[in-house]
């Protein structure tokens, strides 16, 4: 009885002692999963931080961007209205320091800004050149009241004061409108492209780096936890089917620069989201940069340089023939400066409507520049002239329809005819030419170079 009673004794003690164990082993094993998630909070924010950065250094680029942008607008729309309401929004973007700003905020967050700076440097140079363009029209007026101070401040040449006031103002047009500033304006948008590439590429391989610890932490847990019992186990086998394997995805798609599809947990889901509303950002400013690159925003027609572009390709190809209609709408000042420069807007988004609707769909027109537009009717030669004549009369008659605009609108063309092998610039000063001898000659109609040589 007593050895039993003894026997009974000692496995009770040895049960508390290995329950103890087994208390102390899921208490170790636990600490040990809680320090591991610790780990994988800790780098999940480390990839949140450099997510962060990348919507900093992003927005530092856009704002850097934009502001550039409406620099280039305000002394463009002077130049064009003349409207001192242009000078100050210019010199309210100056005093505002906008860009400065965006380019500091980025620069704390411990990314390589050189690209970004050097774009902010290319910006400050476009400024001289545009505060130069503003002294050199307000040469006459620098003491007026209503004169920036920077423009009444800025030191020209003694040449340039001696200049009579038009020579003044072509130099002006010179400095805004020449080779060099559009290539200023190329370089700063390359630098800023350049900027948020190489943003991209280190949050892509941050963002990898930390999602493949996140992973190796979390298969650590799943073997402490299937040593605690069989629901450990389980719980491991949902965690590394909707946490790891789902990162593993997230991982792959980074690297790929891949749309993240939305599996995992919420805040997986929330990490691909942000990531994937970026890569769409991205997407997105791209194509509204193409976009901007070829068309016009008030017509919706192609621009000056995409005009070029596509009547240079039609010329290039073997066999090609068409019409090259160069456009203008006659007393266009008379517009402007009577009913206002929104009339005239009006007035040529009138002509752009009537001009879609008088030719054919295939037919090819851009806005060369202000009242003047570029039509290509593709296919036709010297014996389709009549065609052409019918058209530009039924624009014309059309054009007369009432619109609601204030006055009148009618338009004058030259045309002349192309055959493969020519050159752009040969064929629109043919067509220049004949619209110039239309217009002395009594406007609102058209007039064919390969009649009048």
């Amino acid at each position: 009885m007593r050895k039993f009673e003894a026997s009974e004794k000692k496995r009770h003690i040895s049960i508390r002692a290995i329950n103890l164990s087994l208390v102390v082993v899921v208490v170790l094993f636990s600490a040990i999963v809680e320090c591991i998630s610790i780990l994988v909070e800790k780098q999940y924010t480390a990839a949140a931080d450099v997510q962060n950065t990348y919507t900093i250094c992003s927005d530092a680029a856009d704002v850097l961007q934009k502001e550039s942008d409406n620099l280039s607008f305000a002394i463009e729309e002077y130049v064009i209205t003349q409207d001192l309401d242009a000078v100050e929004r210019y010199f309210e973007i100056i005093d505002g320091e906008l860009r400065e700003h965006e380019v500091e905020w980025a620069k704390e967050r411990e990314v390589d800004c050189s690209a970004l700076e050097a774009a902010l440097s290319l910006s400050n140079e476009l400024v001289e050149r545009e505060l130069h363009a503003f002294a050199l029209f307000f040469a006459e007026e620098k003491n007026a009241g209503n004169i920036p101070q920077q423009v009444r401040e800025y030191p020209l040449s003694e040449l340039e004061v001696q200049m009579p006031g038009e020579e003044r103002k072509q130099a002006a047009r010179e400095l805004i409108h020449g080779k060099e500033y559009i290539e200023y304006k190329q370089k700063i948008y390359d630098k800023l492209e350049t900027f948020e590439k190489d943003v991209l590429e280190r949050t892509q391989i941050e963002i990898q780096k930390e999602m493949i610890g996140i992973s190796r932490y979390l298969k650590y847990q799943r073997g402490f936890q299937v040593v605690e019992n069989l629901l450990v186990i389980l719980i491991a086998v949902v965690i590394y089917r909707n946490v790891t394997v789902v990162m593993k995805n997230y991982s792959r798609a980074i690297c790929e620069g891949k749309h993240i599809e939305l599996k995992g947990p919420d805040e997986l889901r929330y990490l691909a989201k942000t990531i994937n509303s970026f890569l769409e950002e991205q997407q997105q400013k791209k194509e509204e940069l193409q976009w901007q690159a070829k068309y016009d925003s008030l017509t919706q027609v192609a621009n000056k340089g995409e005009t070029e572009r596509y009547i240079q390709k039609k010329l290039d190809c073997k066999g090609a023939r068409g019409a090259l209609i160069f456009v203008d709408i006659d007393d266009f000042k008379h517009i402007n400066d009577n009913y206002g420069h929104a009339e005239g807007d009006r007035a040529i988004q009138w002509v752009v409507d009537v001009i879609r609707r008088s030719f054919r769909d295939n037919d090819f027109i851009g806005r060369f520049g202000g009242d003047e537009f570029i039509l290509w009717i593709d296919g036709i030669s010297r014996d389709r002239a009549s065609y052409i004549r019918a058209r530009i009369k039924e624009l014309n008659e059309k054009l007369q329809e009432d619109k609601g605009l204030s006055a009148p609108v009618s338009i004058s063309a030259g045309v002349t005819f192309c055959i493969s092998g020519e050159q752009y610039e040969d064929v629109l000063k043919r067509a220049d030419q004949a619209l110039y001898m239309r217009k002395r000659s009594g406007k609102r109609g058209c007039l064919i170079f390969e009649e009048i040589v």
